[in-house]
């Protein structure tokens, strides 16, 4: 009779335990079929899922020399650029009183000047 009841006992647990794996797969196999079936619907950035949006300040301005950020990746150093490139700076940098010959003026909070040099009758950035 106990062993009756050990193999019903058993086969109770048996059951159940299989009842619980077949339960617990289900489930997995549920989760991975809504992540095989995620398609990403949208057009914009709103309602993508990973939107990799990079911020305003740290995209790069189509419009800064190169010369510039060049310099701001030295610890120092100088370099000559052209009539053209200088016009261009002193208008981004607002630079109304810049004086050629006459004075240097700090770009920003960088470090870097801009001058002239009237012996070789060039423009020049200095950190």
């Amino acid at each position: 009779m106990l062993s009756f009841f050990l193999f019903t006992a058993t086969n109770l647990i048996n059951n159940y335990v299989n009842l619980y794996e077949k339960y617990f797969f289900e489930q997995i196999v549920k989760v991975q079929d809504k992540l095989k079936t995620r398609i990403q619907t949208g057009t914009d950035a709103d309602t993508r899922l990973h939107a990799n949006l990079v911020p305003n300040y740290k995209k790069k301005d189509p419009n800064d020399s190169p010369e510039v950020d060049k310099l701001k990746k030295q610890t120092n150093g100088t370099l000559n650029i052209s009539q053209q490139t200088a016009q261009d700076i002193i208008k981004k940098y607002n630079l109304q009183d810049f004086k050629p010959g006459q004075n240097v003026k700090q770009l920003s909070t960088s470090g870097i000047y801009i001058g002239y040099n009237p012996q070789q009758k060039s423009f020049y950035l200095k950190k």
